[in-house]
């Protein structure tokens, strides 16, 4: 299969960020208003026939369409840079825990058992009389080691 050239790629790209632009302006919202007013007068002139109906739904169904890739496409982009963004925080932070970054590729189970174990330590801390400033990860090894030192 041929990747899309760069080219097709940038014109692509500029026509649906166009395109999210218009949609998701108050003109946008002012045409289909508009068509859907058009539709309505001329309900009585085409009484109210199959072909009238067939004009709105094919119509909606076709913009409903178009939309649901555009925004599935903006959505996409958009978290793999909010990603990007803050695997760079993490990897920036003294004490975060790096293991973090591109957490996004784990499997489903693996980031719910992860959620479920940071929600247990953040339980925790704010349990805690202290207030901390270290990770989370920390405090949970830090909570560990005393357990460790206790059995002992």
């Amino acid at each position: 299969m041929n990747q899309p050239h760069k080219k097709d790629t940038r014109m692509l790209e500029t026509l649906t960020g166009r395109w999210i632009k218009w949609a998701s302006s108050p003109w946008a919202l002012e045409a289909v208003l508009v068509f859907l007013a058009l539709w309505l007068c001329a309900g009585p002139f085409m009484k109210f026939s199959a072909n009238w109906q067939a004009i709105l739904y094919t119509s909606s169904a076709t913009i409903t369409l178009v939309m649901v890739f555009l925004l599935v496409r903006t959505q996409t982009k958009d978290t793999l840079a909010i990603q990007m963004k803050l695997n760079e925080i993490i990897g920036a932070l003294k004490g975060a825990n790096n293991q973090l970054i591109s957490i996004e590729n784990l499997s489903e189970v693996a980031i719910k058992e992860l959620s479920e174990r940071y929600e247990t330590v953040a339980t925790k801390l704010l349990n805690d009389d202290a207030v901390s400033t270290e990770s989370i990860v920390s405090h949970e090894i830090v909570v560990a080691e005393e357990e460790k030192k206790n059995a002992e």
